[in-house]
């Protein structure tokens, strides 16, 4: 994934970390407004970065000041070093499940780390609940129920 919310600061070291400087004249920062100039561009980084591994550009893009992280998985977002550091998994042990690591708010205060509060509540536990709270009758979540609009 690639940022790029000031391209005045960034398309030049962009280009050079990518090995494209022809880029800089080919798609001037002012052409990128029109839409078949953001397509063309796109089609050419996509072709271009299927030229080398995921691996190979990060170690090329850490080089320069890029703003950029990779896509990752489940499993390689559980050991990425941003995640570690700001413990934004935590270990839960859930009543019904058992434990398993579970993603916790990224919003910390003086350096406390959050915990999780609560479990999550299960497809349409509350679901009644609420529309009680909104004005609904029993016998209009009856109907809802019947009309498999809710469960």
């Amino acid at each position: 994934m690639l940022m790029m919310l000031t391209p005045m600061r960034h398309w030049d070291e962009f280009c050079k970390a990518i090995e494209r400087e022809e880029l800089l004249e080919q798609y001037p920062l002012m052409k990128w407004i029109e839409e078949d100039t953001r397509g063309k561009l796109v089609q050419v980084l996509s072709d271009h970065f299927a030229t080398r591994t995921r691996t190979e550009w990060i170690e090329r893009l850490l080089k320069y000041d890029t703003i950029h992280a990779p896509v990752q998985s489940p499993t390689e977002i559980r050991d990425d070093p941003q995640v570690v550091a700001n413990q934004y998994l935590v270990d839960y042990v859930h009543p019904t499940h058992g434990p398993f690591k579970v993603a916790c708010s990224p919003v910390q205060f003086n350096g406390e780390p959050t915990d999780v509060r609560r479990v999550a509540p299960d497809v349409g536990q509350d679901t009644e609940d609420i529309l009680l709270d909104l004005g609904l009758s029993w016998e209009d979540i009856g109907t809802l129920k019947e009309s498999k609009v809710i469960s």
